[in-house]
C-alpha cells in the first residue's frame, strides 16, 4: 500500500516542487500503511509522520529498549528504514492516549527516551494523540511540553522544578504522590499505549501509599495561598478517580459484578463534581463546542469525553455480567 501512495505523493510533489521549492508535503506513515516503501524512493520533498501505535508499539519500555521485542522489531521495520529514505520526518506518540482507562499515564522514564531518539535522528515535529486529563496525568504533560523544547534538558530537574512551582508548600508530599503513581504505572503491562490490566498497576497499597501522601499535601496547603490548594485539589480529584477506577476492575475480574458496578458510579461522581474545580481556563477550544479544564478531558462531541469513556468500561462489566 505504502508504494502505491508514495508513487502518488511523488506525482504531486513533481507538480509543485518547481514553484514552491521551500515548501514540504507532510503525510502519515499509519494504520494500514505504516511500513516503508519497498519498490518507490520518496521524493526529497515529502515528509513522513511515523506513528507509533496499536499492537506494534509498547509504550511500557523505550522505543530503542532491545530487550523489548515489540519495540525493536516497530524500530527495525518502520523507524530505521524511513529514516533513512527520508531525513527529515515527524513523530506521532500516543503518550496521552489511553483508550477507555481514564486514570494515570505516566511514561516519565520512556517519553524522554523517545524523544532524544527522535531528535537524534533528525525528527522535524512531533505530535501527540490523547486526553486533557491534568488530575491524573498533570507531570507527564508538563515534562512532554517541556522536552519539546529541549530534549537534552533533565527530566528529573523540569519535573522537581514543577512540583515546586506548583505546589508551594506541599510540593514533597506532591512529588511523592506523583512518584507513587508512576511507579504503579510502571509494574505491569501495556497493550500499545492501553493498560492491560489497572488494577495490577494501581492495588490497593500504591492506592493507600497515594493517599497518604495526598493528605499529607492537603495538610501542607490548608493554611496556604488559595492557587496551591486548587492545584492539590485537581490532583485529589484524580486519586479519587483511580482509587474507584482501580477497584472496579478488580472486582471485575473477580465477577463481583454488584461491587464493579458501584465503583464504577464513584468514578462518575467523581468526574461531574470535579469540573467546579477549575473553571474552563483561556485557552481558544480546538473546536468550537470544546470545553476547556485544567481537570477532565471532553471533545467536541462529547464522544470521547471522560464520563463516556467511563461509561463504556461499566457498561463491559455490565455485558460481562449478563454473559454477552
Amino acid at each position: 500500500l505504502m508504494n502505491r501512495l508514495v508513487f502518488f505523493f511523488n506525482q504531486i510533489a513533481a507538480a509543485l516542487k518547481d514553484e514552491f521549492p521551500d515548501r514540504s508535503l507532510g503525510f502519515y506513515a499509519y494504520s494500514s500503511h505504516v511500513d516503508p516503501p519497498t519498490t518507490v524512493t520518496p521524493d526529497p520533498m515529502l515528509v513522513p509522520t511515523l506513528c507509533f501505535f496499536g499492537g506494534r508499539a509498547c509504550y511500557a519500555h523505550a522505543i530503542a529498549d532491545p530487550n523489548c521485542e515489540i519495540n525493536a522489531a516497530w524500530k527495525r521495520s518502520v523507524f530505521d528504514p524511513w529514516t533513512e529514505l527520508c531525513p527529515r520526518f515527524g513523530f506521532y506518540g500516543y503518550y496521552a492516549y489511553s483508550g477507555s482507562w481514564q486514570g494515570p499515564q505516566m511514561m516519565l522514564r520512556t517519553l524522554p527516551e523517545d524523544l532524544r531518539l527522535v531528535h537524534e535522528r533528525g525528527g522535524y515535529y512531533v505530535h501527540v494523540d490523547g486526553w486533557r486529563n491534568w488530575a491524573t496525568c498533570a507531570p507527564m504533560l508538563y515534562l512532554l511540553r517541556a522536552l519539546l523544547w529541549d530534549v537534552d534538558a533533565d527530566p528529573q530537574a523540569i519535573l522537581d522544578e514543577w512540583y515546586a512551582l506548583t505546589y508551594g508548600p506541599a510540593s514533597e508530599p506532591m512529588k511523592a504522590y506523583w512518584e507513587t503513581l508512576e511507579r504503579g504505572y510502571y509494574q505491569d503491562g501495556h497493550t500499545g499505549s492501553k493498560p492491560d490490566a489497572p488494577e495490577r498497576m494501581f492495588p490497593p497499597e500504591i492506592i493507600a501509599e497515594a493517599w497518604d501522601h495526598m493528605r499529607a499535601a492537603e495538610e501542607a496547603v490548608a493554611d496556604g495561598p488559595d492557587r496551591y490548594r486548587r492545584r492539590v485539589a485537581i490532583a485529589r480529584a484524580g486519586l479519587a478517580y483511580t482509587d474507584a477506577m482501580a477497584l472496579g476492575h478488580a472486582r471485575a475480574a473477580e465477577e463481583r459484578w454488584e461491587d464493579a458496578f458501584e465503583a464504577g458510579r464513584r468514578a462518575l461522581q467523581v468526574i461531574v463534581r470535579s469540573r467546579a474545580l477549575e473553571p474552563a481556563p483561556s485557552i481558544t477550544p480546538l473546536w468550537p463546542r470544546d470545553e476547556q479544564t485544567w481537570v477532565w478531558y471532553r471533545s467536541w462531541d462529547g464522544g470521547n469525553s471522560s464520563e463516556r469513556l467511563t461509561q463504556g468500561v461499566i457498561d463491559g462489566w455490565q455485558q460481562q455480567a449478563a454473559g454477552g
